[in-house]
């Protein structure tokens, strides 16, 4: 028979001979006060012992043989009560039973692979459906395919390891990993600390519940169920923590805080059966301290919705245990090894910084102190509500060399009107991919300034809050990709500024489709490039510039779908002079704003009434003479200001009207009119062009409005306000009504007058109008002709019939 080796409570040896085992052994169990397993090992090998079937304190069985005895239980529920300090016990717990682990300020240290279970086990684990590439649906867009089972445990067991206040439960140690059984779950109002191998191999924890933390200081577990435990998630040491699995769902709801010296990986699948993401929501901050950590995004597909804030801590009573930041500067700052610098990895998954009620940025920082890698064709989605800034580059590079390298995958502003969700880029958004803008949200490039430093770019101290400018990339970017792509169904707002810290001299954006809006209110001009098919209103700000351009295959940006242009102050600028001949549909703009058209022909107009006060003018960035306007649409576009294109006017329908009642609007050269070309002024104005077409002119402004050319125009002319002078030609008839006056010394066709007629003035009398058609004066109206001293006298000359209903001759 073998023989054990021991410790007797008198302090003496015991020790077995061949063949005289059996009696030591009962000596042994006698004192203490166990039943021994009924076969012995080896002096070096451990004891393998029967716990209690009633349950109990086995604290004494922990301690035994320095903590080297197996303990098999047998019972319902087990507790050790351990002195001050740190106890190891290198058995195997084995069996059935719980364990509670009491004390105050005290460690057990398990380092064997336990594998005791909870009496009557429930738990199953259900596999809820196989994925062949399946790919998860964020917001109409699809992620990175996945492949493979989906599990869920079904009646979870409860806890096999109960860790009381003040006490801890430790995992391994001293290079040697411990563990429990797979899947144990444990109620932790303590502190769970795992201390395993640093081999890079991975194990699985339970479900941990419970007041108490979780400490990692070495090792790699994971957490593929939901743990609900309310105390600190602690990583330390550069050790990785993975929090679910590419197959199980995981999530820690309700940790009061990450701290993350390591790396942070999250992973969910995608939800079984519905095709919904399946969520996984980290909604308290994370924490660093310390150079190198990061969080990363395996890709896997479903969801994962980070609501906190990712910052940098140097202050609290404990940085581990209570974080805090002393100054938000801090975090884009460079401060000594880099302690500042965190990041973010998203390696093809679905990831959603905010939840829609916060207005914090997940991640801040800026280009020296925080990194965003997008791979793999994953999502980056942002939901908050109110506006947030990202200074932080989006790349595809490897870890803070965020940008060497574009990104793969897109970009989604996600949310609706009711959480005015409004984000601002003040870095190059480096990715190949979708940008996508939700209806009732804004993504902002550019914050409108020139940035925000202090220091050297790079070097220790330096600060920068801002880089001032952003852009995406487009097909025509060095980087850029045919598929890079907006898809604008909310606003799309640039407002980048000359001379930003971030070096952008020119942003140009291409291939914008959706129902949404851009607004360009920048001082740094944007390009639009192919294939702009956008349907929401165009915004040009004050001082800024939008120029529609062609790319190197000669297609050229176009406003033709956008429902509107509007020009909102003085200097913005609309520039197609690079581009071709354009069509937009409302046109509406500030005095002192301009529309630069080079060579090319501008259409314009659709069924509503537009005010248009800027200067339509040739020329622009592009050169060129001899620009056009056409007027389409059964609306009214108001030109009421000054206007100095020299290619012509078209009203191919609706009205054209120069003037809004003020001193000013005009356009030059001749007017081709198949609708109606009305005059709005309060001055004193002279149109030299010719009015051809079908079309009638309507003088609706107080002042007066002199016709000087022969204008061949043949519908209808009405007075309604002020005076018409005619001293050219027009050939079709007029009414002018009441109040009105028509005048000069022209030829018109018929005349039918409620209003005055005038022929002649006081400077030279001997004036002639000529009517071609017949001339009636209606009761109230005036006919007025002037006769100097020598009797000389203006005269109406009528070459049809004067037709005398009343009113009144003045001389």
């Amino acid at each position: 028979m073998k023989h054990i080796v021991g410790g007797g409570y008198d302090g003496r040896r015991l020790r077995e001979k061949s063949g005289h085992g059996e009696p030591v052994r009962k000596r042994l169990a006698a004192m203490l006060g166990i039943a021994l397993a009924a076969t012995s090992v080896d002096a070096f090998a451990q004891t393998t012992v029967n716990a209690p079937s009633s349950g109990g304190d086995i604290t004494a069985l922990l301690q035994a043989d320095a903590g080297t005895d197996n303990i098999v239980l047998q019972g319902p529920a087990y507790s050790v009560a351990l002195p001050s300090g740190t106890t190891t016990y290198s058995g195997v717990l084995s069996g059935t039973g719980t364990l509670t682990v009491n004390g105050a300020s005290n460690t057990l240290v398990l380092t064997g692979t336990n594998t005791f279970t909870v009496p009557n086990p429930t738990e199953t684990t259900a596999a809820k459906g196989y994925y062949n590439d399946n790919s998860e649906i964020y917001d109409g867009i699809a992620g990175a395919p996945f492949r493979g089972w989906i599990y869920n445990l079904v009646n979870p067991n409860s806890p096999e390891v109960f860790i009381n206040s003040g006490a801890t439960l430790q995992l391994g140690g001293d290079g040697v990993t411990g563990s429990l059984g797979v899947y144990a779950n444990i109620e932790d109002n303590g502190t769970l600390a795992i201390n395993a191998a640093n081999d890079g191999s991975a194990f699985s924890l339970g479900s941990i519940s419970g007041s108490g933390s979780l400490h990692l200081i070495t090792g790699s577990p994971y957490l593929a169920n939901v743990s609900t435990y309310t105390g600190a998630t602690i990583i330390e040491n550069n050790q990785t923590l993975f929090l679910g699995t590419d197959h199980t769902y995981g999530a820690i709801p309700d940790s009061s805080f990450v701290f993350n010296n390591g790396s942070f990986i999250l992973n969910t699948p995608i939800n079984g059966g519905s095709g919904n993401p399946g969520v996984m929501s980290v909604s308290q901050n994370v924490w660093q301290n310390h150079y190198g950590n990061d969080i990363n995004i395996d890709g896997n597909g479903g969801l994962i919705v980070l609501s906190g804030v990712y910052s940098y801590t140097d202050s609290g009573v404990n940085a581990k245990t209570d974080p805090s930041l002393s100054n938000s500067s801090l975090n884009y700052t460079i401060i000594r090894g880099s302690a500042s610098t965190r990041g973010f990895n998203i390696e093809g998954g679905v990831v959603q910084f905010g939840d829609g009620t916060t207005d914090k940025i997940f991640l801040p920082g800026n280009e020296y102190t925080s990194y965003i890698n997008l791979h793999n064709g994953g999502i980056l989605a942002f939901d908050y509500d109110g506006t947030v800034t990202l200074d932080t580059p989006i790349g595809g590079g490897i870890y803070h060399d965020s940008t060497s390298t574009p990104g793969i995958g897109s970009v989604v502003i996600t949310g609706n009107a009711s959480n005015a969700n409004h984000v601002i880029f003040t870095q190059p958004g480096d990715y190949n991919g979708l940008t996508q803008i939700d209806a009732g949200t804004i993504l902002q490039l550019g914050d409108g300034t020139v940035g925000n430093s202090i220091g050297t770019p790079g070097q220790l101290g330096y600060f920068s809050s801002s880089r001032g400018d952003s852009s995406l990339l487009t097909a025509e970017s060095s980087d850029g990709l045919s598929t890079d792509r907006i898809t604008d169904n909310g606003t799309l707002l640039v407002d980048n500024v000359v001379g930003a810290q971030d070096g952008i001299t020119a942003v140009s954006l291409s291939n914008i489709s959706g129902s949404g809006a851009l607004t360009q209110m920048g001082a740094l001009p944007l390009t639009l490039l192919e294939n702009t098919t956008y349907t929401g209103a165009t915004t040009i700000g004050t001082g800024s510039t939008l120029y529609l351009g062609t790319n190197s295959s000669g297609i050229a940006g176009s406003l033709a779908s956008s429902s509107g242009v509007a020009l909102t102050g003085t200097g913005a600028t609309l520039d197609i002079s690079q581009a071709s001949a354009e069509t937009l549909q409302d046109l509406s703009g500030a005095a002192a704003s301009v529309i630069a058209l080079g060579s090319h022909a501008l259409t314009v107009g659709t069924a509503d009434s537009t005010v248009f006060a800027g200067a339509i003018t040739d020329g622009g960035i592009g050169g060129g003479s001899a620009g056009s306007l056409i007027k389409i649409g059964s609306g009214t576009l108001v030109l009421s200001g000054a206007n100095t294109y020299t290619g012509g006017t078209t009203i191919s329908d609706g009205t054209l009207q120069l003037g809004a009642g003020s001193s000013s609007g005009s356009v030059l050269g001749d007017i081709v009119d198949q609708g109606i070309l009305a005059f709005d002024r309060s001055d004193n104005a002279i149109f030299s062009g010719v009015i051809s077409g079908s079309g009638g002119l309507l003088q609706g402004g107080s002042g007066t409005t002199a016709l000087t050319a022969v204008d061949t125009y043949t519908g209808a002319t009405e007075v309604a306000s002020g005076d018409l002078q005619v001293d050219g030609t027009i050939t079709s008839d007029v009414q002018v009504d009441a109040g009105t006056t028509l005048s000069g010394t022209g030829r018109v066709g018929g005349i039918n007058v409620f209003g005055n007629l005038l022929i002649g003035d006081a400077a030279a009398a001997a004036k002639v109008m000529s009517a071609t058609h017949n001339v009636t004066f209606n009761p109230g109206s005036q006919f007025q002709i002037y006769i100097d001293p020598t009797g000389a006298h203006s005269l109406l000359q009528v070459n049809g019939s004067a037709v005398l209903k009343g009113g009144n001759v003045s001389l």
